[in-house]
């Protein structure tokens, strides 16, 4: 196996495997300290949702730096690989998600495609 293809694959799961790490132990933190239900989701707060998707966002960047310094080369390229990675997730989470009330599956879908979209543009220049 070529090193810099192995390199490139440990960069993008380096990033994911952060990202999904954070995420879930906030969860864990915000929810053992009774800040926020998860199960079920929806009484939480609007501005509990509001926190929440901000800290994943701030996560993704972050995991997204992680991913960027670790590319072999091409790093936006990476970077996009891990946006079209996520964006089939978060839309098969809304979907599972969908028959639960709103606010909590309404931002899975906006998240994804508020990352990939900027990347595209960027990408293309």
């Amino acid at each position: 196996m070529n090193g810099s293809l192995l390199k490139s694959t440990g960069a993008i799961l380096a990033g994911l495997i952060l990202e999904a790490l954070l995420s879930i132990a906030t969860d864990t933190v915000l929810e053992k300290a009774g800040w926020m239900k998860t199960d079920p989701f929806a009484p939480n707060s609007g501005r509990l949702i509001f926190f929440a998707v901000l800290y994943r966002i701030v996560f993704n960047v972050r995991g997204s730096f992680l991913k960027i310094g670790l590319a072999p080369s091409k790093p936006m390229k990476h970077d996009l690989i891990l946006g079209f990675i996520g964006s089939p997730l978060a839309t098969a989470g809304a979907i599972v998600m969908r028959d639960v009330p709103p606010p909590a599956g309404i931002h899975s879908p906006w998240l994804s495609s508020q990352y990939l979209l900027p990347g595209l543009e960027v990408y293309s220049r």
